[in-house]
């Protein structure tokens, strides 16, 4: 499901890095290929954040509770 996922990222608007020949994916940790991306180098997850956020704003079905706390 990962492909699909990163297109949906992708559709959102995050600007994962590229190469000519498409994705730029990285090979880290324990991986056996390369298969992460990135954006900005050590960003990714705020690229990520920021684009759902963006995309939560717009969507008038949900409702943003800032500064709010869930106990259950």
């Amino acid at each position: 499901q990962g492909p699909a996922a990163i297109a949906f990222l992708d559709a959102l608007g995050v600007p994962f890095a590229r190469e000519t020949a498409g994705w730029s994916v990285h090979r880290e940790a324990a991986h056996s290929r390369a298969r992460v991306l990135h954006v900005g180098g050590d960003a990714s997850g705020a690229a990520i954040m920021d684009a759902v956020r963006r995309r939560i704003a717009t969507t008038p079905q949900v409702e943003v509770l800032s500064s709010t706390r869930a106990v259950r």
